[in-house]
This record gives C-alpha cells, sequence and structure tokens, in this order.
C-alpha cells in the first residue's frame, strides 16, 4: 500500500472535519489517532487560488475528462451489470449518498454524504445479508460482497449511489522479451541466473538509478575521471539485454541475477585507451567475463590487454562483430581471444546490418531488442552492440552455474550448444549457430584435453653477472595457469610468475647449471621444461 503525504493548515483542516457529522458522532479510535498524526504535521500554506471566469470554460471541460461518474458500470442496465457482478464472484464496490443528492462525493474528492447516511446504508445492507469486508474511514464507501439477484433493489435505493464490481487488473510488469526467450535464458534460470559471477560492460556508462537495472560497481578510466554514467544511452541498453532485474517492471536480461560491473570508455565514441584501461580494472577484480560492443582501429595494447584477460585471467571477452551491413567483422572482435558475435532478427535470419566472414563465432539476437534506455525507461535499438551482452551474459551465468568451468571450457560449451542456422556447421553469418544457454549447459563434455607443452624462451648463455630473464612458453591446458622456476645456483633461487628475472649467485663457481619450469592449470593437469644455462664472457648482453 502507498502512503501519500498530504500538507494542509490547521483551519482547512478543522473545516474539513467539521463538514462530517459522523465525527463528532463518534469517530473510531484509529481514525482519532490518524487525525493528531495529521495534525502533528500541518503547516500553514496559502489559500486555494480560486477560478477566473475567464478560466472556467478550460477547467469544466479538464473535469470533465476526468469525470468520477465516467465509468462503464453506469451505463450498463441491470441485466447486464448483474451479469459482471456475478462474473466478479460477487465482489463490488459501493458507494453511498444522501438522498436526493447525485453523488456522496464531487469531482474534487471531497465528501458530501452525511455520517447519517452512510450508517443507514450499511445497515440496510446487512439487512439484505450484504458482507462488508472493507469499510473506508474517509469516504462514504465499502468493499461487499453481495448476490447479483440484490443488484435491481440495490440501485433503486436512495443511500446508494453506485455498484461496481471488482475485477483484477493487470501490472505495468517485466516483459521477457522475444530475444531471452530465443537464447532459452528462462529456461536455464532454474539452474542459474548469474548469480555469483562478475559481468563487466566497458560502454558509455550506466544510468545507476535506472528502476530496472541493479545498482552496477561503476568506474570510469575517461581522464580526468567522472562518475561513470552514462550520458549517450548506449551502455544502459547493452547493460538491460544483459542484466535487466527480475524485479516485476519493464523486462528481464539474460542474467538477471548477476553483479554488473561498468567501465565507461566515453560518451558518444568509445576510446581505445579507455578501453584498454577498462579490461584492466575487470583483470584486476577477477571479473568472469567481458563485454565490449565497440569497434576501432587495432592497437597493440588493447590486444595486449585482451590476450591477456583471456589466457592469465581466465576471462571469457565477447566482442560485437561491427555493423558492416555484410562487410568484415571489425577490431576488436577479430582477435583469436574473443567471440565475435554477429545478429539475428525475431525470424532467426541473419540481420542485414550484421558483419560476417570467418571470425564469426557465435550468433544473437540483435533487431528488435526491447532494453533499458536513460530516463528509467525502456525503448528498441538494433545492433550487433546488443547481440554481443547476450553470450556475455549466458559467459557469466555458466560460471556461476559451474564456477569449475574455464573460460575456455565455457567458450567451447556456447559453441557446442548453439543452435546451427544457415550452412551445416560453422558458417561466415551465424559461426557455429544461435546461442542456445541451455544447449550450452547440458553440451557433451569435453574430450581428454591434450597434455600442456611447456618450454622455456630465453638465453641459454649469459655474461659473468648479468641479469636476464626467462619466459614460460605454454601451449595446451587450461588457463589460468601457476609457475614454479627452480634454478639453484641463481639469485633468486625460484619465482612463480610467468617470466624469471635472476643473475648467477656470486658464490657460485658453477659454470652451467639448470634452469626449470613446472606450470600447472586451472585442473591440476601439469608440464614441465629444463634447460641449461651456461656462463660465457662472450654472450650476447641481456636486455631484462
Amino acid at each position: 500500500m502507498a502512503v501519500v503525504g498530504i500538507r494542509i493548515n490547521r483551519s482547512t483542516f478543522h473545516r474539513w472535519l467539521g463538514s462530517f457529522p459522523r465525527y463528532r458522532a463518534g469517530v473510531p479510535r484509529f481514525a482519532t489517532v490518524a487525525s493528531a498524526l495529521v495534525l502533528s504535521a500541518c503547516s500553514d500554506l496559502p489559500p486555494e487560488p480560486s477560478i477566473s471566469p475567464s478560466m472556467a470554460p478550460a477547467f469544466a471541460q479538464q473535469v470533465q475528462a476526468r469525470s468520477r461518474l465516467d465509468t462503464p458500470w453506469r451505463v450498463m442496465s441491470d441485466a447486464e451489470l448483474a451479469s459482471k457482478i456475478s462474473e466478479a464472484g460477487g465482489r463490488v464496490f459501493i458507494g453511498f449518498k444522501d438522498p436526493g443528492l447525485v453523488g456522496g462525493v464531487d469531482e474534487r474528492g471531497r465528501v458530501r454524504a452525511s455520517a447519517a447516511s452512510v450508517v443507514a446504508a450499511k445497515a440496510e445492507l446487512r439487512a439484505l445479508g450484504v458482507a462488508i469486508v472493507f469499510e473506508f474511514i474517509d469516504m462514504p464507501t465499502v468493499v461487499a460482497r453481495m448476490s447479483a439477484a440484490l443488484l435491481p433493489q440495490l440501485r433503486q435505493n436512495p443511500l446508494v449511489e453506485y455498484i461496481e464490481p471488482i475485477f483484477p487488473g493487470v501490472r505495468h510488469a517485466q516483459t521477457t522479451t522475444w530475444n531471452v526467450d530465443r537464447v532459452n535464458a528462462p529456461a536455464a534460470w532454474p539452474s542459474s541466473t548469474g548469480s555469483g559471477a562478475k559481468l563487466l560492460i566497458i560502454d558509455s556508462g550506466i544510468e545507476n538509478t535506472h528502476p530496472d537495472l541493479a545498482p552496477a560497481v561503476v568506474q570510469s578510466c575517461e581522464s580526468p575521471p567522472t562518475d561513470g554514467l552514462d550520458v549517450d544511452g548506449h551502455g544502459t541498453n547493452v547493460s538491460g539485454v544483459a542484466a535487466a532485474v527480475n524485479n516485476d517492471i519493464q523486462i528481464v536480461g539474460v542474467a538477471h541475477g548477476v553483479s554488473l560491473w561498468t567501465s565507461k570508455d566515453g560518451n558518444a565514441s568509445p576510446n581505445p585507451d579507455y578501453t584498454a584501461c577498462g579490461i584492466q580494472f575487470g583483470r584486476v577484480n577477477g571479473v568472469h567475463a567481458i563485454n565490449i560492443s565497440s569497434s576501432f582501429p587495432p592497437h597493440t595494447a588493447v590486444t595486449d590487454q585482451i590476450n591477456a584477460a583471456y589466457h592469465q585471467n581466465g576471462i571469457v571477452i565477447v566482442v560485437s562483430a561491427g555493423n558492416t551491413n555484410g562487410g568484415a567483422v571489425t577490431y576488436p572482435a577479430t582477435l583469436d581471444a574473443a567471440i565475435a558475435v554477429s545478429a539475428t532478427d525475431i525470424n532467426n535470419n541473419f540481420a542485414s546490418f550484421s558483419a560476417m566472414g570467418s571470425k564469426v563465432e557465435l550468433a544473437a539476437p540483435g533487431a528488435g531488442i526491447t532494453t533499458t534506455c536513460l530516463g528509467g525507461i525502456t525503448c528498441s535499438v538494433n545492433g550487433t552492440s546488443f547481440s554481443a551482452p547476450h553470450v556475455a551474459a549466458a559467459a557469466a551465468l555458466l560460471k556461476a552455474y559451474n564456477s569449475r568451468w574455464s573460460n575456455v571450457e565455457i567458450r567451447r560449451r556456447l559453441g557446442a550448444g548453439a543452435t546451427d542456422l544457415g550452412a551445416a556447421g560453422r558458417d561466415a553469418q551465424f559461426g557455429y549457430g544461435l546461442l542456445n544457454i541451455t544447449g550450452a549447459i547440458a553440451a557433451d563434455p569435453p574430450a581428454s584435453p591434450p597434455p600442456l607443452s611447456v618450454s622455456i624462451d630465453g638465453p641459454t648463455q649469459i655474461q659473468p653477472g648479468a641479469t636476464c630473464t626467462w619466459y614460460a612458453a605454454v601451449g595446451n591446458g587450461t588457463p589460468p595457469y601457476s609457475y614454479q622456476w627452480t634454478a639453484s645456483q641463481m639469485a633468486p633461487p625460484s619465482g612463480t610468475d610467468y617470466y624469471f628475472t635472476a643473475s648467477k649467485d656470486a658464490g657460485s663457481f658453477a659454470t652451467s647449471w639448470p634452469l626449470k619450469v613446472v606450470v600447472t592449470d586451472a585442473v591440476g593437469g601439469s608440464g614441465e621444461h629444463e634447460i641449461t644455462v651456461y656462463e660465457d664472457p662472450s654472450a650476447f648482453t641481456c636486455t631484462i
């Protein structure tokens, strides 16, 4: 129930209260308390403005348009209304009035019915066997349950103004939109809503007060930093597709239980430096999936961040394929570490605006998508920008379903569970097919992965006293990886990063020694490699 605050001055309140004889005759205790509460909040307000003669015609038209008499029930015949009362199970509103008056309340909500008329009318209802379910204390109205056969008699009663059957209405509720249904998200929700996983949207920010979006962790990579909030709308659109909350209003997103993180990459145009910064933000904070719905010329810094996020941090990277009208996929969706997503329409056709090519890995709805928009509303959008968040949200949902699944396994499942469209197998328009989340969850387990392959990249000959760096190169397995370096004749003698920087121990007289690395992956697989390092005055100078 909503509580509305009203401000009135004391003299107006007393005149209003004094106009009701029933309040003088005996006010229920709770009504007296309510009156006291209202009085305690009263303040002196200016008198209500009067309506000038020049305003009267317009005002009359406005009132007429909103007339309290304008209901369908009043114009029905007794037979029609009785039928409706029966359909409503006899549950009705009954309004009272004084004999001879048109209504018990005027067009401005002021009560005209006297307390004596209300008391008499209630007594007559009870005498006829009408059950009064609820009595309003501030209006001459009750909720009652009655037999439809009593309608003609009650309609003739001079104390009864109206009788209206009560039917349940419909909420302006959330819609499970066609695109969310199409990727089988609702069927997956009993298994996972994404709760427990972190999804990062790198975009134009987010409207963090939108009623259909849970407050996100917001940061800005802009320089100078801003509040990270959305003034363009694109980021809010993308966020709604992925994570609009299940709250009975507007829409619901693919992974409505996910923890939503956002990093702002600019306003109308995405900046690659802000994008790279955003990826780093996700890596530092342990997000499980990143969505990038933008493109720009290739940049090494962005490529490095995406590769590191995927291979070192085990993050699923999803990027929109681009809106090139059947042309090539755009960067950074072209990177091997990224899942490039093309767009489909409501009929599962390839969207004409979408990019295509061998880099397309999955397809998802992108035409005619209803999502969250600036101003706390929803609107319709088109583009591969809105295909990608379906897949990113699905990745987060799968991670929440089974936290042991790596990003590689999640990516494999998304492809294996997709609904094949177009040419059989992977094709240039749909990739492996239309995203199917339940299919991804139920995908066959992977074949036994090939063993880890490990090698060491670095010098085998170093100058006396030189400090050098060696790198572990890893193939296969399931990232992220852990590393253990050992070199008994060096300082330091061990390390745990993917690289190892050291020099020969000054106290050692050895001229050669073994350098070994053991690598373990996320599921316990391991591999190792060992080289022999020689001390040689003629060796090339190391660059650390």
